[in-house]
């Protein structure tokens, strides 16, 4: 099957599943310190259950989304990215995560880089990234770089998903930006819009296959 029809088949699963709340996702995971709601959580643990997934997490909070990514996910590749506020695994925000990954059983299954998300080596990647999750800062410049910054490690096509896609909508001084900045930053990069999701539960998603030109 041709591979941008495999990933829009993936998503349309996914986000339909997790409307119902299906998925392999176990009530442990979900009753970890997360802002998200529990759709929000199906939609990572469908959309990373499939054997050739190599995904890039950026910004996890307590961890959360990430273990819902992970869990019952054995094949799934990961690579997590949190600064912590710039204050890494001895803030009190690291501790806890790195508390609810050893709880859960989830040590050695993820890759952990601290850096900020700015500045992060891609000599730590060996593989290139087809599910890229974007979960950071959403400011308009912040959203740019986090979707625009990846392009050498990511695949030539690829999924991207962005939480908080309507974080600012009430906000006139930054009324729109995840949007704006996402967008730009594929515009920039050149890349082929081949399918676009805009989910309205909560603070939002948005949901894109990507294809490099």
């Amino acid at each position: 099957m041709d591979i941008v029809k495999e990933y829009i088949g993936r998503v349309e699963k996914a986000v339909k599943d997790s409307d119902h709340l299906k998925s392999k996702l176990s009530s442990r995971v979900q009753q970890v310190g997360t802002m998200h709601e529990k759709p929000y959580l199906h939609l990572v643990n469908n959309l990373c259950s499939y054997p050739d997934v190599r995904h890039l997490h950026v910004g996890f909070w307590k961890g959360g989304s990430l273990f819902a990514a992970l869990d019952s996910n054995p094949n799934v590749v990961v690579y997590a990215n949190d600064s912590f506020f710039g204050k890494g695994l001895d803030s009190s925000l690291g501790q806890e995560f790195a508390k609810n990954s050893s709880d859960l059983g989830f040590d050695g299954k993820y890759k952990l880089i601290t850096d900020s998300f700015r500045e992060v080596s891609f000599d730590l990647f060996e593989h290139k990234i087809n599910f890229l999750l974007y979960d950071a800062a959403h400011d308009e410049d912040s959203q740019y770089q986090g979707v625009y910054r990846w392009d050498p490690i990511l695949d030539d096509v690829f999924i991207l998903l962005v939480d908080d896609w309507n974080h600012y909508n009430n906000n006139p001084h930054n009324k729109d930006a995840p949007k704006i900045g996402t967008m730009r930053a594929i515009e920039d990069r050149g890349y082929k819009v081949h399918k676009k999701w805009e989910l309205n539960r909560h603070v939002g998603q948005g949901i894109f296959v990507l294809e490099k030109s």
